[in-house]
């Protein structure tokens, strides 16, 4: 009698991805502290943070010169260099 094989990969085979992972909508926000003296929020001057649109999630700190790009030109700019 032959033993059937075993799928090892069988729980990537369950995940489902619907459009491409690296397509959220993104903001940018003013960076803020909240002050431990007075105890108010101030700007910090000069920087912003990228922001996750959807979830809120901070990304990153950057420079208040910072552009957005939007994830798919990246990858399709590479993609096209890549031919």
């Amino acid at each position: 009698m032959r033993k059937s094989a075993v799928d090892l990969n069988s729980h990537v085979n369950q995940t489902h991805l619907v459009g491409n992972p690296a397509s959220f909508p993104l903001m940018i926000v003013p960076a803020m502290y909240r002050n431990p003296v007075t105890g108010l929020t101030e700007d910090i001057p000069n920087r912003d943070v990228v922001t996750r649109a959807d979830t809120g999630q901070s990304l990153s700190v950057v420079s208040n010169r910072y552009a957005l790009v939007p994830h798919t030109t990246v990858l399709d700019r590479r993609h096209v260099e890549e031919l």
